[in-house]
């Protein structure tokens, strides 16, 4: 009787496990666009930055999902006391431009 049990249950879990994988709905699946004007850093940014020691500063992209109209947006940077690097505070678009650069200073 408890081999009959332990099958039963071995059937159902493999059966529910069938039933649950969706294939279809993952095919379907399309990521939503960007729209309006939304800011955000490109996936492709660069992430490591190598300052020559005659450089105290380097530039970073910003993007935004629509082009039309001047936009100025508040930037919230969070660092650790004592960081070397001053952020500025706003990232400003020109009308018509998508990609706008932030200069990151060094102390």
């Amino acid at each position: 009787m408890k081999n009959i049990f332990k099958y039963s249950l071995a059937l159902l879990t493999v059966v529910l496990g069938f039933a649950s994988c969706d294939s279809e709905k993952d095919e379907n699946y399309q990521p939503a666009s960007i729209s309006g004007s939304q800011v955000f850093f490109a996936n492709d940014l660069q992430t490591k930055y190598e300052i020559s020691p005659d450089a105290n500063s380097f530039a970073v992209t910003i993007s935004r999902g629509a082009a039309s109209g001047a936009l100025n947006v508040p930037l919230k940077v969070t660092q650790s006391e004592g960081s070397i690097f001053n952020v500025p505070t706003s990232v400003s678009f020109a009308d018509g431009e998508k990609d706008a650069k932030i200069v990151v200073t060094l102390d």
